[in-house]
């Protein structure tokens, strides 16, 4: 199990190495996305301590809401990089009301798949997945910075 976590995490230090080239994941190579979500999903059912059984219905409905929640988030992104600077209150109006939307809408979409994730996983796996997604994201951004800082150099310029 322990040579699992170390591989898969190794693995995700290369495919955010990846990602962190691409300045959205819009841009990003999907067999690299891919990659990174199959990792992603293996690190959770460790976490979760999921049973051989679980885990390809929990992989296939992973992958589901996952796509759901990037389409979500691009429609935001979306906007945002329509308006750069020169946007007028209106605009940014607009893209505050769109924000508060997609984050409404993720929230919903939580909620929709725990009920699916429910009928074949305890309450306390549902609980550990979103505990493990919260360490995921937090060592997907600590490798970024890492890498951030390694590219500026010893002095950080």
């Amino acid at each position: 199990m322990k040579k699992l976590l170390l591989i898969v995490i190794l693995l995700l230090g290369l495919t955010a190495t990846a990602m962190a080239e691409s300045p959205n994941c819009k841009n990003a190579d999907p067999k690299k996305l891919k990659e990174l979500l199959d990792y992603k999903i293996k690190f959770l059912a460790q976490k979760m301590e999921l049973k051989d059984d679980q885990k390809q219905k929990f992989a296939e409905l992973y992958e589901k809401m996952s796509e759901e929640k990037r389409a979500n988030f691009e429609s935001m992104r979306a906007m945002e990089n329509k308006l750069k600077n020169n946007a007028s209150e209106t605009e940014y109006k607009q893209l505050s009301e769109k924000i508060t939307d997609c984050r409404m809408r993720d929230a919903q979409i939580d909620k929709e798949y725990d009920a699916k994730f429910a009928k074949f996983l305890t309450h306390e796996q549902i609980y550990k997945m979103k505990a493990a997604e919260d360490e995921f994201r937090r060592r997907m951004m600590d490798m970024h910075q890492k890498r951030k800082n390694e590219r500026k150099g010893p002095h950080g310029k």
